[in-house]
């Protein structure tokens, strides 16, 4: 076999081994660089990012059944990501979900409900009108799988998500 014959063969049998090791999964959402390692292998979460807030203060805040009221468990979450919200300089953007029950426009509804009571609630906390946008997904994203109380529960929920930070 001449030695061009050989090349040719190596190439062709290494490369879709080649391809496929740059083919690794990613989340796409940016979590994959928010943390950082220090000297040691210590993970830690860049602060001022989504990782850092979800780590240290809690991005979520869960509602009762077919209601947007702030339980006093999520006005004492709220009033840390406010602090958090201004060392950071942040902005956020409040996502407004619900359980599957319900129908598509009821959902919406409710879950805009959700995603401005917890803004309003922020801005009484001293954040500004402009740091806090809102979004509803009604039951669209689920955060858990299920049929029952468990997952019904975990749906029900405001999703504090950091736009931008200093």
């Amino acid at each position: 076999m001449s030695k061009y014959l050989k090349v040719l063969m190596f190439v062709l049998l290494a490369s879709p081994a080649l391809i496929m090791s740059g083919c690794g999964s990613k989340k796409g959402d940016g979590s994959e660089f928010a943390h950082n390692s220090d000297r040691y292998g210590h993970s830690y979460a860049e602060p001022g990012s989504q990782a850092d807030l979800a780590a240290n203060i809690g991005d979520r805040i869960l509602f009762p059944y077919d209601s947007s009221a702030i339980t006093s468990e999520a006005s004492q979450i709220l009033a840390q990501q406010a602090a958090w919200c201004k060392q950071h300089g942040a902005t956020f953007i409040v996502e407004g979900h619900c359980d599957e029950r319900g129908t598509d426009e009821y959902n919406l509804g409710l879950g805009a409900r959700r995603a401005e009571s917890v803004r309003t609630h922020l801005v009484k906390l001293g954040l500004e009108p402009h740091q806090v946008r809102t979004i509803s997904y009604g039951k669209q994203r689920p955060d858990v799988e299920g049929h029952d109380s468990n997952a019904w529960n975990q749906n029900r929920r405001g999703v504090t998500l950091v736009a931008s930070h200093r």
